[in-house]
């Protein structure tokens, strides 16, 4: 989906107006959390206080207020040797990783199809903010695939990529959520996933990765006190 600014900017100045009272600013910043796909599973949770050692993943520190604008679960291809180049995506690039007709990597069967026949789930405390979200919304086919071009004897890649752009990939989040990191979150994605595989190109691993963009306010649980997020934060407001 492509990105509203008005309803950004007017988010933005609702939070920053009270915060910047208290020495405090709100800043874009991203929430990135990465779990490995496994055979046969379904069942996937993401953790925002998990120990991060990597610069691509950003979770929330227990003082920290995230107020989402968009949010989706994308699919990462990470090569083993290299992660820090891992290439998100929002639909199943297929790669026989033998070839150099699209893709030179991804997944080798579409058994991942299932994840976009599945659920979202999530939870804050005792507030179940989701309990069936439609996986299907997260998977966006781009118009412009992977150009092919002859070579006088077979049809190769002309090395240009889909387009992508991380706003048009994500949902956005009609009503406000503020994400405190003084609340218990249980964030999760569910598919059947009985029998499937879902194999990847040699010397890579997929991953599934929780992604939102939006605002942070370092320290911005610590302020309660007349705070007027004092009881909505965690919950819909």
């Amino acid at each position: 989906m492509r990105a509203d600014l008005t309803f950004m900017r007017d988010r933005f100045k609702s939070v920053n107006d009270f915060y910047q009272k208290q020495g405090l600013h709100a800043q874009p910043s991203k929430i990135r959390i990465e779990t490995p796909l496994q055979n046969g599973v379904g069942q996937y949770r993401f953790d925002l206080t998990k120990v991060i050692d990597n610069n691509r993943e950003v979770g929330l520190n227990r003082n920290d207020l995230f107020i989402p604008n968009f949010f989706g679960v994308l699919l990462g291809l990470q090569n083993i040797q290299k992660p820090s180049s891992e290439l998100l995506t929002a639909y199943p690039i297929l790669s026989d990783g033998t070839t150099n007709k699209g893709f030179p990597f991804g997944f080798t069967n579409s058994d991942i199809e299932a994840f976009y026949n599945g659920k979202f789930t999530w939870q804050i405390g005792q507030t179940m903010l989701f309990d069936s979200f439609p996986t299907e919304n997260f998977k966006n086919v781009p118009e412009t695939q992977p150009i092919m071009i002859s070579d006088g004897t077979d049809m190769i890649s002309a090395g240009v990529k889909p387009e992508w752009n991380i706003l048009d990939n994500l949902v956005a989040l009609a009503p406000q959520i503020l994400v405190a990191g003084t609340q218990n979150h249980l964030i999760s994605v569910n598919f059947d996933a009985s029998g499937l595989t879902f194999p990847v190109t040699a010397q890579y691993k997929a991953n599934l990765v929780f992604y939102m963009d939006g605002y942070l306010v370092k320290n911005g649980t610590e302020f309660y006190n007349n705070n007027p997020y004092q009881n909505a934060i965690g919950t819909w407001n």
